[in-house]
């Protein structure tokens, strides 16, 4: 096997950090990708398994206990099954329901951010036993996000080598809804130029993150896609009208007091700087101020829907266009923890789309690769070391699809 060579793998290691090989990307051929792929799942999976392990004590109590943060999504939806709602707007009654489905009163609280149409999802999963509930949770909407890839891939892609994308461990391990994102988002794209009507419904499937859909209006608006926008705005009329028809008017009001509850937990690291990736967070992990930090995340969702806006107006190849819109999702939005950049990984297909199609272009193989550890380590390095990597990985990935559409520009602006 290769691994047992040291010699062979000393040489491989050599030419992959040579500047040739990384500019031209002559390192990632087939079989070395497939090492490399191997080797993370491997690693993530051991990580994985550790801190699964570690959480349930196998290692030894764990003071204060942990959980995932499904827990939070679990108690809203219970507190929605049994007729009470707008409670999941007070913090201390959702942490006692927290708490008591845990069995331990000890565990820290887990916040729920979300508006009430993910109260609709919520409720379904909470009809289950908790352990039940989880299991088909990540396994549906894991489902979900790599039946999507392998649609986008061509046949024979690679998609296998996305189950190694390190927010899909993170997002596993947590319980989180990035899965979700991704896999509505991968769809959406796939249907855009055939079944735009519903590809808009898709999109206004993610309203659970309505912060995550700043730039699909700028998207379609500039791409004049008029049925895929009908679709958008018709279904987030529908999901608001059945929020309030199965839960009151009021419940609005509650969440919208709420949402400055929310800003401060954000603005003043009650959840720390280090856990986002955003421009904010970046801002403030290096010690800016407020003002700063804002001006700064208003930069980088300004430079975001200006690229997306420009490439859906000069209608670029559609996989330019929705690698674009996926790597700007989290790059515009302002609050995006580590596991929100699964998104990159429907981004990163369309792009290998692209690649497979056109060639690829100097330090594009290297840079994608960069971003691809970055999802994984952005979290832990700005942690241990105040560095906040985060953020570069959609503007890395946004950058290389602005620099293949300005040369598609310029390839249609020679003469014949």
């Amino acid at each position: 096997m290769w691994f047992s060579c040291p010699a062979r793998l000393a040489a491989e290691w050599r030419f992959t950090m040579s500047l040739a090989a990384l500019r031209t990307g002559a390192w990632a051929t087939a079989s070395r990708i497939r090492r490399l792929g191997i080797a993370l799942f491997l690693l993530e999976s051991l990580v994985l398994l550790v801190i699964a392990l570690a959480t349930y004590g196998v290692f030894g109590p764990m003071n204060p206990p942990g959980s995932t943060d499904f827990i939070s999504f679990y108690a809203a939806g219970d507190l929605a099954n049994r007729g009470m709602a707008p409670l999941v707007y007070d913090q201390d009654l959702h942490q006692s329901a927290v708490r008591e489905i845990f069995g331990d009163p000890r565990l820290p609280y887990y916040y729920f951010f979300y508006p009430p149409v993910f109260l609709l999802l919520c409720q379904m999963f909470a009809l289950l036993p908790y352990l039940v509930s989880f299991a088909l949770w990540v396994a549906g909407t894991a489902a979900l996000c790599l039946a999507a890839i392998r649609r986008i891939l061509p046949a024979g892609g690679p998609w296998l080598l996305f189950a190694t994308f390190p927010c899909l461990f993170w997002t596993v391990g947590l319980g989180q809804n990035a899965l979700l994102t991704a896999g509505l988002l991968g769809f959406a794209t796939l249907l855009m130029d055939r079944r735009p009507l519903t590809a808009g419904a898709l999109l206004a499937l993610i309203a659970y993150k309505p912060h995550f859909l700043l730039l699909v209006p700028v998207a379609l608006l500039s791409g004049r896609r008029w049925p895929a926008l009908g679709g958008f705005v018709l279904t987030l009329a529908l999901l608001a009208a059945l929020t309030t028809l199965v839960y009151g008017p009021g419940i609005w009001t509650l969440y919208g007091s709420h949402t400055d509850e929310i800003r401060h937990i954000f603005e003043f690291g009650r959840i720390p700087f280090t856990g986002p990736v955003t421009s904010f967070a970046a801002a403030r992990v290096l010690g800016a101020s407020l003002g700063t930090a804002y001006a700064a995340q208003a930069i980088a969702a300004l430079a975001a829907a200006i690229a997306v806006g420009w490439l859906w107006a000069h209608d670029r190849p559609p996989t330019l266009r929705f690698a674009a819109l996926a790597a700007a999702m989290p790059l515009a939005a302002p609050v995006v923890l580590f596991y929100d950049l699964m998104p990159l990984a429907i981004a990163i297909a369309w792009l290998a789309v692209e690649i497979r199609r056109t060639g690829t272009r100097p330090w594009e193989m290297t840079i994608l690769a960069a971003v691809w550890l970055l999802c994984g380590v952005a979290m832990p390095v700005s942690y241990l070391f105040h560095l906040p990597l985060g953020p570069l990985a959609p503007a890395l990935v946004l950058g290389v699809v602005v620099a293949r559409g300005g040369r598609v520009i310029r390839v249609l602006s020679i003469p014949a």
